[in-house]
Parts: structure tokens; sequence; C-alpha cells
């Protein structure tokens, strides 16, 4: 199986979608902040050597060292491939950055997607484009879910280690301090799915 993570590098968004995965700004569950460098080189120690590393936010875009995470990434955190998830606002603005990624999924969270981005991306890049489309999803959800795939993804946010990667965006979900261990202890934690928005 492919050894993967996502990090968010900033909880700030110029967007606020109602669809949120990680419910910004409503219900907000990780302060606003841009992460520093030296975050990184922390999240690196841990996550270092991974399959596939997703950046995150937050609008990754508008992190203030969005060119230097785009160029940096790679070998910062010794991955083999780099995605992008954004919402597109910024995208033609940094299109000289986006050769650095090996995938920009821009998330459709109801009506907030940018078209002129997705236009731009087909049109200029299309091999990294990738429409991730969540308009159905209601975030005050009841019931039990299911896992639906993420639970394999985990995200590092905060400084902390969640079991899926959308857990940081979910009241009260448990998370553990980056280790050696890391993997074992998310795995003995439980899955936030019957609370998450994306379960089935």
């Amino acid at each position: 199986m492919e050894s993967q993570a996502v990090i968010l590098v900033t909880t700030l968004c110029n967007r606020q979608c109602v669809n949120c995965c990680y419910q910004i700004p409503a219900h907000r569950t990780l302060p606003a902040e841009h992460y520093g460098w030296s975050y990184f080189e922390e999240a690196a120690r841990w996550l270092g050597g991974l399959s596939r590393l997703t950046v995150s936010g937050g609008e990754p875009t508008l992190h203030p060292e969005f060119p230097r995470i785009a160029q940096e990434f790679r070998a910062l955190f010794k991955c083999r491939r780099l995605m992008l998830a954004t919402n597109g606002a910024r995208v033609v603005e940094y299109s000289a950055y986006l050769h650095y990624f090996d995938e920009v999924r821009v998330t459709m969270f109801g009506d907030a997607a940018d078209g002129d981005a997705i236009r731009w991306l087909q049109k200029h890049d299309p091999r990294r484009l990738q429409i991730h489309s969540a308009a159905h999803l209601v975030l005050e959800r009841s019931g039990k879910g299911q896992p639906c795939g993420r639970q394999d993804i985990p995200a590092y946010a905060a400084g902390r280690l969640y079991p899926c990667c959308v857990a940081p965006g979910i009241v009260n979900v448990p998370s553990v301090e980056p280790s050696a261990n890391w993997r074992q202890q998310l795995s003995a934690l439980p899955l936030p799915c019957a609370r998450c928005p994306f379960s089935v």
C-alpha cells in the first residue's frame, strides 16, 4: 500500500465554504495561522520518505512562502509524489510553481471552486488537474458513517498527527504527538466517521 499523508501548511482561507471538511471558518477546530518553516522541518522528521504528500490548508496558496513550499517540499520530505489541494483561487497567479506538483486537486465545496483556475489548468496543464467535487456534503451529519477510503491518509496539523486527512476539522478527534511509532499509535485511535462529512 502507498504510504501517504496530508500536511496543512495554513489554516487560513479566502473562502467560507459551507461544506469545508476542515470547517473553516465556522466551528473552527484549529487556530487561524500560517505555519512556519521550522514547523515544516519538524513535520519532515516524521513524514519524510512517504510515497505521496498532499499540501493542503486552509488555502495553501495563501501561505506567504507558497513558492518555497512548492519548490522545496519534495526534497524536504523526500516524497516520491507531491500533490496540491487548492480551491483554485490563486492557481493562475502561481502558475509558474505548479510544475513542482504531480497533481493539482481543485476542490469544489459547494460553488466555491474557482472556474477560471479550472479552465486555465484544463488549457495549460491538464495532466496535473483533478477536480474533487464535494458539493453534496452536509457537515452536520447524523447516524453511523463508514470509512470512505480516507482512513489510510493521516493528517499532520498543528504539530499533531490525526488518524485520517479530514480529522483535524472534526471536534474532539483524538490525535497523537509525533514519535517513531506514530503509525501504530494512529491505528489504535477510533476513526471519526460517524461525524465526518465524507463518511458513507
